[in-house]
């Protein structure tokens, strides 16, 4: 078992470990799903399972007022004690080598300050089924996307897209033309490695989709990245840890809108990716 890596961000990462949804995909032998959180078993379509573990430290739980439309009682979700301004000081070695890419959700990492800007390349109706259709803002142009890609090389690629497909495609569909983005994106840049992020929930306020619906499009997500059996492809599902009991997004993390996020919810996400970083390195 590989364990997280020393240096800067080692402390950090051990901090946060508990929430990390990445492991990388060895033919034949691992699957890249399986998640340390909670050391449970994930299959692969080959039908073989799977456990890991991760060592925990100074975690603390957190009993937290949340206001959901089935219920008043107070809901319980375990929060990491950290503030964003640690995020940039100890993983400042990540973050410039970071690029996401996606909707109007992605576009929060560089709204809310947690990425550079030029490394948030978002369109607010941006989704699988189109994301090369679209032109993006980088260094005060409108740009193609793997035209940006081809140029900054960047060594992370987190996607985060799939709240504009929920409605319009089938999982299936989905999950296929995402592949072949995957591939497009590769050409273009061979030496990445692209984080699948699962597209995160929704708040119970919101009728615009159903969580049940998005878990099944994480899952086919899920599904893709083992059958594309890549190494430089992984699958990171961070979404998991913002909802509450209910499978709702936790109203703490919802922008309002129950769709769009609150900039506590990127600090949970960025940390995940951090992690899963430190954890290919």
């Amino acid at each position: 078992m590989k364990q997280v890596g020393s240096g800067p961000a080692a402390a950090f990462i051990l901090l946060i470990a508990f929430i990390a949804v990445i492991v990388k995909c060895c033919s034949g032998s691992s699957d890249k799903t399986k998640d340390p959180a909670d050391n449970s078993l994930a299959s692969n379509d080959s039908g073989a399972d799977y456990s890991f573990d991760l060592p925990v430290t100074s975690i603390s739980e957190l009993s937290v007022e949340t206001t959901v439309s089935t219920t008043s009682e107070p809901v319980k979700y375990q929060e990491v004690d950290f503030v964003p301004d640690d995020v940039s000081l100890v993983s400042s070695e990540y973050l410039s080598d970071i690029v996401v890419v996606g909707d109007s959700i992605a576009k929060g990492y560089g709204v809310y300050g947690r990425l550079p800007v030029d490394n948030v390349l978002a369109v607010g109706s941006v989704g699988a089924r189109n994301l090369f259709t679209y032109t993006y803002e980088y260094q005060g142009f409108s740009l193609d996307l793997l035209d940006i890609l081809g140029r900054k090389l960047p060594k992370y690629i987190f996607i985060s897209v799939g709240m504009n497909d929920v409605n319009i495609l089938s999982d299936e569909e989905y999950a296929q033309v995402y592949e072949n983005n995957i591939k497009s994106i590769l050409e273009k840049t061979p030496e990445s490695k692209i984080f699948v992020m699962a597209v995160t929930p929704v708040a119970s306020i919101t009728q615009f989709t159903s969580n049940d619906k998005i878990d099944k499009f994480n899952e086919k997500l899920r599904v893709m990245v083992n059958n594309m059996d890549n190494d430089a492809v992984y699958y990171i599902n961070a979404a998991q840890y913002l909802k509450n009991d209910y499978n709702y997004l936790i109203s703490d993390f919802s922008s309002g809108d129950g769709i769009h996020l609150a900039a506590s919810a990127y600090d949970y996400l960025l940390s995940y990716m951090l992690t899963a970083i430190d954890w290919i390195k």
